[in-house]
């Protein structure tokens, strides 16, 4: 018979305790990575006694809600405390419901930091039932989507704002194609109604010297009509956006300060673009009141208002 040596009793001793703390290690570091993994991608783990309704987080839910990690122990109504109040109803609801139609909860709301930080949330979670299918807990997860929702209401407003621009410059095209019209018609119509009929009266009686002079009025008059009407139609259509609308103010009598406290612009900049505008009508040198030259170009154009 081989007796066993104080050495092999020692080693059937010591194993279990190695082996216990080897599980313990593993188990620590295995909390650690995931630990790790949930800061990095702020999700985080809750789960709740539905018969107690007291809650247990991970670290990281602690920090999504603006805590200290195991600061204490939450019940469920101090967490629905911590929603937003608009939010807490459809929380509540989603969550009974769940509970009551063996469904998965999913919801999305907002949670309100002791701060006053407002942080939005995704959550899903499972329940789960004893033996006789009453439900005694649920677990689940929780992520910050704060980020998420920012950049996506970033996008949804830089896309509102491109539809926006694009509606306004396909009116202000439109308003520049209808400023043309209405500058020649307004020019044939004084053409047709006060030269035409001046010089029809001139060739009566006029010598065969001043027919020839009449004839050459009346196609320099053809000559100079259409060149004036692009000329004016190229200025307004050189005209941005922004000008146009100062035009607006100008065209209604604003002063610079007015108009500056319209734009929240400083005065200088509002001069500038005055400037700017004499240089495209091409009047920049000239003595001409740019009140009264825009109210002759755009007589017929409604003025709108700021």
């Amino acid at each position: 018979m081989i007796q066993s040596s104080p050495i092999d009793g020692l080693a059937v001793t010591l194993r279990p305790r190695f082996q216990r703390q080897f599980a313990a290690a593993a188990l620590a570091e295995s909390q650690r990575k995931l630990g790790h993994a949930e800061r990095i991608s702020h999700v985080a783990q809750w789960d709740r006694d539905l018969e107690t309704n007291v809650l247990k987080w991970s670290d990281e839910l602690y920090r999504i809600l603006g805590l200290e990690p195991q600061e204490r122990i939450f019940h469920f109504r101090e967490f629905v405390e911590l929603i937003h109040p608009d939010d807490r109803a459809h929380v509540r609801k989603g969550v009974d419901e769940a509970i009551q139609n063996h469904r998965r909860i999913v919801l999305d709301y907002r949670v309100i930091r002791p701060d006053g930080q407002l942080r939005f949330i995704h959550g899903e979670g499972e329940v789960i039932r004893d033996d006789a299918g009453k439900p005694h807990r649920s677990v689940g997860f929780l992520q910050d989507v704060t980020e998420q929702h920012l950049s996506k209401s970033a996008l949804e407003n830089a896309d509102r704002s491109l539809e926006m621009k694009n509606i306004a410059m396909e009116e202000v095209l439109g308003n520049i194609k209808a400023e043309r019209d209405k500058i020649g018609q307004r020019i044939n119509k004084n053409v047709g109604e006060i030269i035409l009929p001046l010089l029809q009266s001139l060739r009566q009686g006029a010598t065969r010297q001043q027919q020839r002079s009449i004839d050459q009025i009346d196609n320099g008059l053809k000559e100079i009509i259409s060149p004036f009407i692009d000329k004016v139609a190229h200025a307004v259509q050189s005209l941005t956006p922004t000008e146009l609308r100062f035009c607006s103010f100008i065209k209604r009598g604003l002063s610079v300060k007015q108009i500056a406290d319209i734009e929240h612009l400083s005065p200088e900049t509002i001069s500038a673009h005055r400037r700017n505008i004499r240089r495209k009508l091409h009047i920049a040198n000239q003595k001409i009141n740019l009140t009264s030259y825009l109210r002759n170009v755009f007589r017929d154009s409604p003025t709108p208002t700021p």
